[in-house]
């Protein structure tokens, strides 16, 4: 090899190892950008998914607050319902009470009793 083949080997040489490293840039650099897309459409997927989250979350609560004041309804007609129970039972504490007795009579009224030897108390002294 002659001074000057070497010199042209050099200089290619160094040529490329420059290329190369603007190639090695130059990808280096597509990568970060390719990186930095898949960051940034990872965000935006993740936006959404909040989003959607956060709908679903609002759309739960409404729910909860609708039963809420269905029970909250509930137990107010039930103590309603309790006190006006209440109420009427003290007003009319032995409301049954003569329909029984009528009903007890008119058995007793319907029941033939003849043949039946009548029971006499007698009254146990102390002797």
């Amino acid at each position: 090899m002659n001074k000057r083949q070497h010199s042209s080997t050099a200089s290619e040489l160094t040529d490329n190892s420059s290329l190369d490293s603007s190639i090695f840039e130059s990808l280096k650099g597509q990568k970060s950008k390719k990186d930095l897309e898949i960051i940034e459409c990872n965000i935006f997927d993740q936006t959404k998914e909040i989003e959607s989250l956060h709908c679903q979350i609002t759309s739960k609560d409404k729910e909860l607050q609708d039963l809420k004041t269905k029970l909250n309804d509930s137990e107010r007609r039930t103590a309603e319902i309790l006190n006006e129970h209440e109420q009427y039972s003290r007003r009319k504490p032995f409301a049954n009470y003569g329909s029984t007795r009528r009903r007890t009579i008119s058995v007793l009224n319907s029941v033939d009793l003849t043949g039946v030897v009548p029971f006499k108390f007698q009254a146990w002294s102390a002797r």
